[in-house]
């Protein structure tokens, strides 16, 4: 089996640049803290990982975002 390489035109990344995100991440800590609602997902997973070296026990509620009708947010 012969790999695609990156310069082929056949090579696939994505479709589209545009965010494609559709929920909202909500971390929750163990001590009693106030949660954080996060946008983004690659925002919140900065967060988490500077969070579970400092605290442990947080977790990641995924919520979902309110659809506009007609498709995508």
């Amino acid at each position: 089996m012969e790999v695609i390489k990156p310069e082929d035109p056949r090579y696939f990344t994505h479709t589209s640049d545009a965010s494609y995100d559709r929920h909202r991440y909500e971390l929750i800590f163990d001590s009693g803290k106030e949660s954080v609602i996060f946008n983004d997902y690659e925002q919140m997973r900065a967060y988490w990982f500077e969070c579970v070296r400092n605290w442990k026990n947080c977790k990641i509620n995924v919520l979902d975002k309110k659809q506009k009708s007609g498709g995508f947010i």
